[in-house]
């Protein structure tokens, strides 16, 4: 069946959704009063068992996609810039820090002076620390662009079967 990571990732959205309702009705139907009328919990159960395992096949799916995948423009595998992509992000935010200095939690700088302080100096300036995490910025951008681009492509997945899209 050919699909796009789109199309996977909204059908694996759906199918936890659906799980997610059957384990709340299931933990609802344990117990019921007298003249109440509650599904068998047993039913639930083969009904959560089934969409546990479509889960399970629309992940796999998605896994094969994502190693057949080449994202345009990088060359890497889309699977490589997902496993990027969050570290790229944390990169950036960290030189961020170094270039804006970093924040007393308390919202106020100290206003008091010791000339027999010892002070740590940066051994990187605010601003070499601002151009390394503009760098990192671009590098994070463009591994999210990538993965949109590589998601939108689409691929033939072996036995996948057409009725977990439903």
């Amino acid at each position: 069946m050919k699909v796009t990571g789109y199309k996977l990732r909204q059908a694996i959205k759906e199918m936890e959704t659906a799980r997610d309702l059957l384990a709340a009705r299931f933990a609802d139907c344990l117990k019921e009063f007298e003249g109440e009328e509650k599904p068998d919990p047993i039913d639930v159960m083969k009904l959560y068992e089934a969409a546990e395992k479509d889960l399970a096949s629309l992940q796999t799916a998605q896994t094969q996609y994502n190693v057949l995948v080449r994202v345009p423009g990088l060359g890497i595998l889309l699977s490589e810039a997902i496993k990027q992509v969050g570290g790229a992000g944390r990169v950036e935010k960290m030189w961020k820090v170094v270039a804006t200095g970093p924040k007393n939690r308390y919202g106020f700088e100290s206003d008091s002076r010791s000339k027999d302080m010892i002070v740590a100096k940066l051994k990187v300036s605010a601003e070499s620390a601002g151009g390394l995490a503009k760098r990192a910025g671009k590098w994070a951008s463009s591994l999210r662009e990538a993965i949109q681009l590589g998601n939108a492509i689409e691929v033939d997945i072996e036995g996948l079967d057409p009725e977990l899209f439903e």
